[in-house]
C-alpha cells in the first residue's frame, strides 16, 4: 500500500480512537479532518501539525532537534567548512514533516550565530533505494573535502556504513534515533553523537493517555515534548532506555 492509500483504509475502519504517527503533513490533515468529522480522538506520535486538532501528542521538539544537530557539527569541524546534510525525500520531492522542522531548526541555528557553512545536499531516495549508492559515488566525488555530515532520519549508519567501505575518514558525522544499526556504528566510531528520542516513551504514554481519556474520563495535557538525549561511543552502554526501566 502507499500512504494515501493506508490513511484512506484507516478512515474508513470503525474504532474508538486514533493514534497518528504524522509523517506526511497533507494526508495527515485530511485523516485528522475525516476524523474530526466522525468525532473520533487522535494523538499525535513523533510530531504534531498546527492545522489538526489532536486531544494530545508526544514527540521531541524537531526544530529544538535541529538547532541542537548544528550546535554539535559545528562544534567538531573547521569554521566556514562545507557540512554535508541527508534529507531523504519520500514521496515525489517531498520530505517528512519531521525533516522538514529539524532542516529548519538546523539553518536557522547557523543563521542566529553568523556561521558562515556551506550546507550541501546529499541525495538519498527511499522510492528508489537501488540507486542511493551511485548518488552518494557522485556526491563524494564532486566533495571529497567535506567534512561533517548530518543525517535528518534515522539512516545515519547506512551513511556512516558507506563512509567506512570507501575508505572515506575524517568526516564527522551527527545521526538520529538509537536503532541497532545506528548504536553499533556509535559504537564502532563511525558516528560521533547520537540523539534519542525516546520512541518507546512515546507510544507508551499515548496509548496510557488514550485510555484514560476513553475510560475513565481524565483531562488530558495536550502539549507533551520528550526529551532530547546525546549519546556518545563512550556513554552509549550505560544509557537507560525507556522500555528496560518500564519493564
Amino acid at each position: 500500500f502507499s500512504c494515501k492509500e493506508v490513511f484512506h483504509h484507516i478512515a474508513e475502519m470503525e474504532m474508538d480512537a486514533l493514534i497518528i504517527g504524522p509523517t506526511f503533513y497533507d494526508e495527515t490533515v485530511e485523516l485528522c479532518r475525516r476524523m474530526d468529522d466522525r468525532d473520533i480522538p487522535y494523538i499525535f506520535v513523533d510530531s504534531t501539525i498546527e492545522t489538526t486538532h489532536p486531544i494530545a501528542f508526544f514527540s521531541s521538539n524537531h526544530y529544538v532537534c535541529g538547532n541542537l544537530m548544528a550546535k554539535l557539527i559545528t562544534s567538531l569541524i573547521p569554521e566556514n567548512s562545507k557540512i554535508g546534510m541527508l534529507q531523504a525525500v519520500r514521496t515525489g520531492n517531498h520530505s517528512a514533516n519531521t525533516t522538514i522542522l529539524r532542516k529548519k531548526g538546523f539553518m536557522d541555528y547557523l543563521t542566529d550565530h553568523k556561521l558562515d557553512h556551506q550546507v550541501l545536499k546529499i541525495p538519498f531516495s527511499v522510492d528508489t533505494p537501488e540507486n542511493n549508492k551511485k548518488y552518494l559515488s557522485r556526491f563524494f566525488k564532486s566533495h571529497d573535502d567535506i567534512p561533517g555530515i548530518v543525517i535528518m532520519n534515522s539512516r545515519g549508519n547506512y551513511i556512516a556504513n558507506y563512509l567506512y567501505n570507501n575508505k572515506i575518514k575524517g568526516v564527522k558525522m551527527v545521526c538520529l534515533d538509537l536503532t541497532r544499526p545506528n548504536v553499533e556504528a556509535l559504537k564502532g566510531g563511525k558516528i560521533d553523537f547520537l540523539i534519542g528520542q525516546e520512541p518507546e516513551y512515546q507510544g507508551f504514554y499515548a496509548m496510557k493517555t488514550l485510555l484514560e481519556y476513553l475510560i475513565f474520563k481524565k483531562p488530558v495535557k495536550k502539549e507533551n515534548y520528550v526529551q532530547l538525549d546525546i549519546l556518545t561511543r563512550e556513554t552509549i552502554d550505560y544509557y537507560k532506555k525507556f522500555n528496560n526501566i518500564v519493564y
